[in-house]
């Protein structure tokens, strides 16, 4: 019974190596200097819808279109000049080829970089450059990162004593790669905000005769806010709308609306929207994003749609 417990062990370790080296050296195309300087850190923050047409993109004027809205998606407040999102990532990155490059690599290419562009600094550390202990006959030092709201415990390994650390999967949270996975969808789309980011529930339907988005929001984790006497959510929806790989768009609503509170106590639990949107005939694929801006859910959902003539 031990044994198969230490090979079921072993097991998920070397998928989750395997899994985390796809992670750290996607495949991309040829790419222009700008695209390929924007594409080597947004690859960490590309879901793997984004990441497809970003690569697939037939030049640089449509790639420059695709990075303007990449952005633009992630601003968690639309009506302001700035962009939150883009300024935390610029200091990240920052941070990440000053402080983080290991001897000839740059700190973009480091494990521990690559960890600092998604989950950004840890909330401890606990370090030792030079363990007595040995690795075969090999001196290690180890790095320890933990992210305390996420309860994640990065370790990072320098197995030859030359300063690259690697990180170790054996000593590292397993629920690591689900938490780069969900960062890639809901990384600091509400920076600095004071409360927890939770995650929101939504369905998406076209309704092709009215040419709207009909969103149905479960009222769970919704916060709410008293104005002229009226419950009132707000709403920020982000859509990249796709009719192909080269024809693409994107709308930004932030919608008000009034809710009945005891319709959703005692009936239907669902707020309703209405976003009008002329979508063109045949297969549309949609990336929505919806973000509560009264609190700080959020949900991101890909969905492809068949639009009737």
């Amino acid at each position: 019974m031990k044994k198969n417990k230490k090979n079921i062990q072993a097991t998920l370790f070397v998928v989750l190596s395997l899994v985390i080296t796809l992670f750290i050296f996607p495949d991309k195309s040829k790419l222009d200097p700008e695209s390929e300087e924007f594409y080597k850190f947004a690859r960490y923050l590309f879901t793997k819808n984004e990441r497809k047409i970003f690569l697939n993109l037939p030049n640089k004027e449509t790639r420059e279109r695709f990075i303007k809205y990449f952005w633009e998606i992630r601003d968690p407040n639309p009506l302001t000049e700035e962009n939150e999102f883009k300024n935390e990532m610029e200091e990240r990155i920052e941070y990440v080829e000053k402080y983080l490059k290991e001897g000839p690599i740059p700190g973009w290419k480091t494990d521990r970089g690559r960890i600092y562009i998604l989950l950004g600094p840890p909330d401890n550390t606990y370090e030792k450059p030079f363990l007595s202990g040995q690795v075969g006959t090999q001196h290690i030092g180890l790095i320890y990162w933990f992210y305390e709201e996420s309860a994640i415990l990065v370790c990072f390994v320098d197995y030859k004593g030359y300063g690259i650390f690697r990180m170790d999967t054996r000593l590292t949270s397993l629920r690591l790669l689900d938490e780069l996975e969900n960062r890639k969808y809901y990384i600091s789309l509400k920076v600095d905000s004071k409360f927890e980011t939770t995650l929101l529930d939504f369905d998406l339907k076209y309704d092709s005769k009215a040419k709207e988005l009909l969103f149905f929001i479960d009222s769970k984790n919704i916060l709410f806010e008293k104005i002229d006497s009226q419950t009132m959510a707000k709403f920020k929806i982000d859509l990249m709308i796709y009719k192909n790989e080269i024809d693409f768009s994107k709308k930004t609503e932030v919608m008000t609306t009034t809710v009945d509170e005891n319709k959703l106590l005692n009936e239907d639990p669902k707020i309703e929207l209405r976003l009008p949107i002329d979508l063109p005939p045949g297969n549309v694929k949609i990336d929505a994003i919806v973000t509560d801006l009264f609190g700080n859910a959020v949900r991101r959902e890909f969905k492809s749609i068949k639009v009737k003539i």
